[in-house]
This record gives structure tokens, C-alpha cells and sequence, in this order.
């Protein structure tokens, strides 16, 4: 999926805040297991991991170089 739908999806979870959502949220977001993707520069690598099942990347490290591509990230846990 897209980055941003993901984001969206996120605050949606958020803003109820019920148990199920926070459920939701941490079998979705904190497994490490999916990925989403977005229009970005370069990425050079990633400054911290996370993850329940799986480590993901949770803050990449970008080029200041080069041109925007579609790349493919790992979603950060639900917090």
C-alpha cells in the first residue's frame, strides 16, 4: 500500500483509541512483516529499528542528492 493511506490508517486508529483499535494497530504496524511504498529520494540507509516479530526500519536515512523514485519502506510500530 501507499505510504500515505498507511499514515491515514494510523491516525484513524489513533483518534478511537479503543482496545480493538490499539489491537489492530499493533498487529498491523508493530510486526514488522509489511511494508509500504512512496516517491522519495535515495535512501542511504536506516538510523533505527524496531519491530515485534521482525526488526523494521523506523528512521531511514536519505540522500540529499539524486532524484525522487518509488522505494518501498517499512511501516513504523504503533505507538
Amino acid at each position: 500500500t501507499h505510504c500515505d493511506c498507511n499514515d491515514s490508517f494510523r491516525k484513524c486508529l489513533h483518534k478511537v483509541g479503543s482496545a480493538e483499535a490499539k489491537e489492530v494497530g499493533s498487529a498491523y504496524f508493530s510486526t514488522g512483516l509489511f511494508q509500504c511504498y512512496r516517491l522519495a529520494k535515495p535512501v542511504l540507509g536506516c538510523k533505527k529499528w524496531a519491530g515485534l516479530l521482525n526488526q523494521a526500519c523506523q528512521e531511514y536515512e536519505f540522500s540529499k542528492d539524486g532524484q525522487p523514485r518509488w522505494q518501498v519502506f517499512d511501516m513504523k510500530t504503533f505507538e
